[in-house]
């Protein structure tokens, strides 16, 4: 009568215990189910990743018409008010920078520097802001932009161009740079 349980010298010939082929066979099971699970979870990204990236939309300014109406540009630059030209031009970049980042799915359409609309409003925005601020070098870009149909920032309407957008810019005291954009709204 053969015995129920082999002799332990008979161990590794018996395919009952250790069985090298079912070993490596259930080895492909689960690297074959890795692997559609991973097919799987790519899928899904492939599914879901481009409408989130696309609700993160920034704004856009590839367009923006930039104006900068000074008298004389060359001789304001030689002189010693505040924002020479190049001056401006940075800070119409910072508002393009900003712009992107939190207006999103809106489209900037033109940045203007007027000198003598932003001189008249020097001393209203230089008292506004002069805890902010380094002496009163601060000025005004206003902008006209159009937003989109969803996910517009808050208080404004979708699908709505709006016009002489206030962006004020001046020399702040936290700034890294000596120009940044302080404040933004329609606030004077």
């Amino acid at each position: 009568m053969p015995a129920l349980w082999p002799t332990p010298s008979d161990w590794t010939t018996q395919s009952r215990f250790l069985d090298v082929k079912q070993l490596f066979s259930t080895r492909r099971v689960f690297l074959v189910l890795g692997i559609l699970v991973l097919i799987l979870a790519l899928v899904f990204a492939v599914i879901l990743v481009p409408p989130y990236l696309q609700s993160l939309g920034q704004g856009t300014v590839d367009n923006a018409q930039v104006n900068i109406l000074v008298d004389n540009p060359a001789q304001l630059d030689a002189s010693q008010e505040y924002p020479k030209t190049w001056q401006a031009e940075m800070a119409m970049e910072q508002v393009k920078n900003k712009f992107q980042v939190e207006f999103r799915h809106c489209n900037l359409e033109s940045l203007t520097y007027d000198k003598a609309y932003s001189d008249q409003l020097r001393p209203q925005l230089a008292e506004l802001y002069k805890n902010q601020l380094y002496g009163e070098d601060v000025f005004l870009i206003t902008a006209s932009f159009t937003t989109g149909e969803k996910d517009v920032p808050s208080g404004l309407e979708p699908n709505t161009t709006y016009e002489d957008y206030q962006w004020v810019v001046g020399d702040a005291k936290n700034a890294h740079t000596n120009i940044s954009v302080m404040d933004h709204g329609f606030l004077l």
